[in-house]
């Protein structure tokens, strides 16, 4: 017979008092019954999503775009001008959007826009062991979206000075890999 320990981590909060609209709360409400929370953990959802996305989307110049749109867009494009338009970008929007955001450029702010990117997609994944880094990108668009992201990480990487850079593309979905300087 096996032994079965739980394992609970007791995180810091806080209790705050705020005052939103009467219509806000009722969306809230239903929202939550719907979902089978409590308006605190649903608001809880909503605050961590701004302090992980929105507050940095402005800056990032983003536009929502379905991904319908998006397929549409790519399946028109031929591997060749995915990977040219991937190498393009990734000179230049990592560098732009990680001194806008970050204050400088280097592979620990390249990996923070990364992060910040990917959380976005359906899925993904990011294990570090020292300075090696692996991701896993799930987007479920076509070849060539994740032909494109290739070609731009392998350039956004080598400028921010990473090695051992390794992309692995398919269908929907993008592995790469990438050592960053000690």
């Amino acid at each position: 017979m096996g032994l079965l320990y739980q394992v609970v981590l007791k995180r810091s909060t806080r209790t705050i008092t705020l005052r939103i609209d009467a219509p806000l709360e009722e969306v809230l409400s239903r929202d939550a019954k719907a979902k089978g929370l409590t308006i605190n953990s649903l608001t809880n959802q909503i605050f961590k999503r701004y302090v992980e996305w929105d507050r940095f989307s402005e800056g990032l110049c983003m536009l929502p775009i379905s991904r319908d749109i998006l397929k549409g867009v790519f399946d028109k494009l031929s591997e060749e001008e995915s990977r040219a338009a991937g190498e393009n970008a990734g000179y230049f929007v990592p560098r732009e959007l990680s001194s806008l955001l970050f204050g400088g450029f280097d592979s620990e702010s390249l990996t923070r826009l990364l992060e910040l990117w990917f959380s976005r997609f359906t899925s993904y994944e990011h294990k570090t062991e020292n300075s090696d880094h692996l991701f896993v990108v799930h987007h479920d668009i076509n070849l060539n979206f994740s032909l494109y992201w290739a070609s731009f990480l392998q350039a956004a990487l080598k400028d921010a000075g990473c090695s051992n850079i390794k992309t692995h593309p398919s269908q929907n979905m993008l592995t790469f890999s990438f050592t960053t300087p000690k």
